[in-house]
């Protein structure tokens, strides 16, 4: 009675597990440590690298000595907010590129199984006010109407 129903769950437990494992595929297949994301401020004076996630380099030429020290402060945090903004926008663009889900397919995939599920469950529920009515048959109880 309710194989047509658990078949769909499992269908559908299948796809959403590709998916997911699919997900986990592409997360491994970018390499953060790849992804490196460049910053300068004070005319190239001063220079941070983010690369992996974290900064790796910040650089500061002799000449940027010269700013007082808010200047400096204010020229490190501008070429480390720009290293970080690079480094975000390179590392989602490659997980773009190596995004190969269908979620057009995937989509369809997951409507149809929707209507299938609908199916199954209108045949349970109807087996069940058969089975319903028929016991109320057999204890003489009128059968209510649906």
């Amino acid at each position: 009675m309710t194989d047509g129903f658990e078949d769909v769950l499992r269908r559908l437990d299948g796809r959403l597990t590709e998916v997911v494992e699919g997900r986990e595929d592409l997360a491994e297949g970018v390499q953060l440590a790849e992804v490196r994301g460049v910053g300068e401020a004070a005319d190239g004076r001063i220079r941070a690298v983010m690369a992996g996630g974290t900064f790796t380099e910040l650089t500061i030429e002799p000449a940027a000595h010269r700013m007082s020290h808010v200047e400096l402060a204010e020229a490190v945090l501008e070429a480390v907010n720009a290293a970080a903004a690079e480094h975000a926008r390179l590392l989602t663009e490659a997980v773009q590129a190596a995004d190969s889900t269908d979620l057009g397919r995937l989509q369809g995939d997951l409507r149809q199984l929707q209507s299938q599920s609908l199916t199954a469950m209108r045949t349970y529920t109807e087996s069940l006010f058969d089975a319903l009515a028929q016991a109320r048959r057999l204890a003489g109880d009128p059968a209510p109407e649906r």
